[in-house]
């Protein structure tokens, strides 16, 4: 059959993830080119080519728009009084628990709303905690309800928290992949369908030392600047946060890393670096043109990477003999 109406629906799905992208950025970064920065940044980065060409990679792009969805309404009903609060948090516990049965992964939605909610400028920040108590209340339902039904489906509402390696061993691989993720998303270049991460020697492995040291600049990071640019903290927190169940925290069987797994986690770093492009714009207006001039390069350069990176999925054959060149030594790439 023709897959040409499947590739349509995530080309579809993935537009209106960039559109949430955009109106979650517009609530917290200041009015001006940042929001559609962030828009376009995630629209066009080539990590999120496998999630998007690939057909069954609507797996993680039908969470992300209702993990976007659970969030923006959950704010819409910060903002308003009455009935209407009642309203759009009650929408918000639903389009949450949708992402729930779409992937697993949909389960940080509601730290990611405090996130947002904290991270609004100018709207209290924690003191006004208390008030979102019954949006929490709603959510939390919908994931007992969640659960409820996995169990009556699968015998058990286990997502892979028991079982596996001891927590040790999968701290340490946590720690292991920061910088490969990171790297992906710093620098999209020799992407990759399958990426070979070699099991950290210990605790004093080169790579687990560099991503406990990452991890901590970032945290370093959004804690200075949490004041001084907008949306930076906001960002990496929710970066950090939506990473968490790709993390290997929770066993993974079949890949420890994927690129898919940054669809979600990426809305965070499109947000803080376009938070961070605008401050320099701010600090230094004479730098305007030339901030511009390199936001637009390099938005040509992510989507000439990506558009570089769809051919890869443009048939089977050509995928595997890419596969192949990619990895030789890999007997998922030769099968």
């Amino acid at each position: 059959g023709n897959p040409g109406g499947f590739h349509l629906t995530n080309l579809l799905l993935h537009t209106l993830v960039s559109v949430l992208v955009l109106e979650l950025a517009r609530r917290l970064l200041p009015a001006g080119p940042g929001p559609l920065l962030a828009g376009l940044l995630f629209a066009v980065h080539p990590v999120h080519v496998e999630a998007v060409a690939w057909v069954q990679g609507r797996v993680d792009l039908l969470p992300a728009a209702g993990v976007l969805l659970a969030v923006l309404l959950g704010v819409a009903g910060g903002e308003a009084a009455g009935g209407r609060r009642l309203l759009w948090w009650t929408a918000s516990a639903m389009a949450y628990l949708l992402a729930l049965l779409a992937k697993e992964v949909a389960v940080v939605a509601p730290l990611l709303t405090a996130v947002v909610l904290v991270g609004q400028p100018g709207r209290g920040g924690w003191r006004r905690m208390h008030e979102w108590r019954p949006l929490f209340g709603l959510q939390g339902l919908a994931l007992l309800l969640y659960l409820g039904l996995r169990t009556a489906a699968m015998g058990s509402p286990a997502i892979g928290i028991l079982g596996g390696p001891p927590l040790g061993d999968r701290v340490l691989l946590a720690l292991r992949v920061i910088p490969v993720y990171l790297r992906l998303l710093l620098w999209p270049v020799g992407l990759n369908p399958k990426h070979a991460v070699a099991p950290p020697s210990g605790l004093l492995d080169g790579d687990v030392l560099m991503g406990a040291a990452l991890l901590a600049l970032l945290g370093a990071v959004a804690f200075t600047w949490r004041r001084q640019v907008p949306g930076l903290a906001t960002g990496l927190a929710w970066l950090s946060l939506a990473w968490l169940p790709a993390s290997n925290l929770i066993p993974i069987p079949a890949f420890v890393v994927a690129e898919r797994y940054l669809y979600l986690t990426s809305v965070g770093f499109c947000i803080a670096l376009a938070g961070a492009a605008g401050r320099v714009g701010a600090l230094r207006s004479r730098w305007g043109g030339a901030l511009v001039a390199a936001m637009a390069t390099l938005l040509l350069t992510l989507a000439g990477l990506a558009a570089a990176q769809a051919g890869l999925w443009r048939d089977p054959r050509t995928f595997y003999e890419g596969l192949v060149r990619r990895n030789p030594n890999s007997a998922l790439a030769h099968n």
